[in-house]
């Protein structure tokens, strides 16, 4: 019914990541909700702080009702 692509790009020291396709789950109801991922990008993988950042906003959608809810969320996670 839909499928996800992992988009990954690297650098010396960070990495991003996206997931992207036909992302959608069905209830045993027979109602479908479309979503999408934010991008994840990891900073300070070989040298300083180590970060995590959420970058755009995910999205679920019901096609049906014309509706949709944007989670927006911003988080900066120092891991150490």
């Amino acid at each position: 019914m839909g499928y996800m692509k992992i988009d990954v790009k690297t650098g010396v020291n960070s990495i991003k990541g996206i997931k992207t396709g036909n992302c959608i789950i069905e209830f045993k109801d027979g109602i479908t909700h479309h979503y999408t991922f934010p991008q994840v990008e990891v900073k300070g993988l070989s040298i300083g702080k180590r970060t995590f950042n959420y970058k755009h906003n995910m999205v679920v959608t019901d096609k049906v009702i014309n509706t949709s809810i944007t989670f927006v969320r911003k988080i900066i996670l120092l891991l150490i």
